[in-house]
């Protein structure tokens, strides 16, 4: 059973087709708005593919089955031709279903179901976004016409016409050369979505992050890409990073030299040396996480730990560089080799503290242990520690798990918990 909230706004249908008499309703959308609508269904399909142990395949992404809420929130309707495909498999052979235009060529002579089958029709969505036109027109038939909406891109972009293809509302807004450069760019990512080779098109956790760099480009002129390509690069990735927002070039996986900011109780060992990427976030969600298993803030955990340690020269040195550090305090030095050590060690002894006797009780917030733990929920935080101080705390960034496998791990372990 599915239980939706209310969705009584009008469709995106009612907002798209500005020649069509059968929507009397009307809106003409503003080009941010459409990318906003685009990001957003773009961030849902995802969840659909890699949010549930069985993948699902949408199917049906038609500006029909897309509603508006109260906040003017696109959301997905509609599941009646959505498609499970089993634990351990990538397709799935049955019946071709679908809207005509909507479906991909693949799909369509094999009958083969998989998630790419989304992506062609999400490139199509897009199309209509940038165009306002049908997908597809029937009554063409009847005058001896095939218009199809993916034809008629294809033709005007390799014919240099791509202006009169684009919705008349979008063009009255495009007033620069640089913002024409953006929608040629983004004809072509949907058109990257929409080809004919399912190995061609990009996932939709890709297109998700590609979306969101082209609202944020033209929502705000002064992200937009410049004529120096060395004073305003390509961009590829956002990585946020404790309130700071770091941009990587086309083709990069990490920042070099990136100035040291950051709490330090929440900073991965590689900041140290100037390298940031979407592992340092990782890491500062593992702390994240432990501080709400334990109850304590990160400071005051290595600061109960040192107590309770014998009084070694190391160790003392541990205690000095700790003493520094105030989880409200912004770093602007570059400690490097002495920082990532001190990471290192409190994080050994964490972990001998988990290993003595009665270790889950000694640092599991009292709140939970309550009056004891039965072997159940001892097993489930065993699996939270593995999770947290093993993989996310990874002194190596390469060992860390992604953001969407944290993400699964831990709905896995909220469902066996309840």
């Amino acid at each position: 059973m599915l239980v939706f909230e209310p969705v009584e706004y009008g469709t995106l249908a009612d907002c798209t087709y500005n020649n069509d008499p059968w929507q009397p309703c009307y809106v003409p959308l503003l080009l941010t708005q459409r990318l906003k609508i685009a990001m957003e269904i773009a961030n849902a399909l995802p969840y659909f593919h890699v949010g549930f142990s069985r993948l699902i395949v949408f199917r049906t992404i038609n500006p029909i089955n897309i509603w508006f809420d109260e906040q003017n929130v696109a959301k997905l309707s509609d599941f009646t031709l959505s498609e499970s495909i089993p634990e351990g498999e990538t397709h799935k052979n049955g019946w071709v279903a679908g809207t005509m235009g909507l479906i991909a060529p693949d799909y369509m002579h094999t009958g083969l179901c998989n998630e790419q089958s989304d992506v062609y029709g999400f490139g199509v969505l897009l199309l209509v976004l940038l165009t306002g036109q049908k997908i597809y027109d029937p009554p063409c038939l009847e005058t001896g016409g095939d218009y199809r909406l993916l034809l008629h891109v294809k033709k005007c972009n390799e014919n240099n016409r791509f202006i009169e293809m684009i919705d008349p509302v979008i063009v009255r807004q495009v007033v620069c050369a640089r913002k024409v450069q953006q929608l040629e760019a983004f004809t072509n990512l949907a058109l990257k979505c929409a080809s004919e080779s399912p190995n061609d098109r990009p996932t939709m956790v890709d297109m998700e992050k590609q979306l969101r760099q082209f609202f944020n480009f033209l929502s705000n002129s002064d992200l937009l890409i410049a004529e120096s390509a060395a004073t305003h690069p390509q961009v590829n990735k956002m990585v946020l990073f404790r309130r700071k927002e770091y941009w990587e070039k086309r083709g990069e996986t990490h920042i070099k030299d990136a100035q040291f900011r950051g709490y330090v109780g929440y900073t991965a060992p590689e900041l140290g040396r100037g390298v940031l990427n979407e592992k340092c976030d990782v890491y500062g969600f593992g702390i994240l996480l432990l501080e709400i298993l334990t109850g304590q803030r990160k400071i005051d955990l290595i600061r109960s730990m040192s107590e309770t340690e014998d009084e070694t020269e190391t160790k003392d040195e541990d205690r000095k560089f700790f003493a520094r550090v105030d989880d409200n305090w912004s770093c602007r030095d570059n400690w490097s080799l002495d920082f990532e050590t001190g990471e290192k060690n409190w994080l050994c002894e964490f972990m001998k503290r988990i290993n003595g006797e009665n270790g889950i009780i000694v640092v599991v917030d009292p709140t939970i242990i309550g009056d004891g733990l039965c072997p159940e929920t001892r097993q489930q935080i065993q699996v939270f520690l593995e999770l947290v101080v093993i993989k996310c705390l990874s002194h190596s960034a390469g060992d860390r798990p992604s953001m969407i496998d944290v993400a699964k791990q831990l709905r896995q372990l909220y469902l066996s918990a309840s």
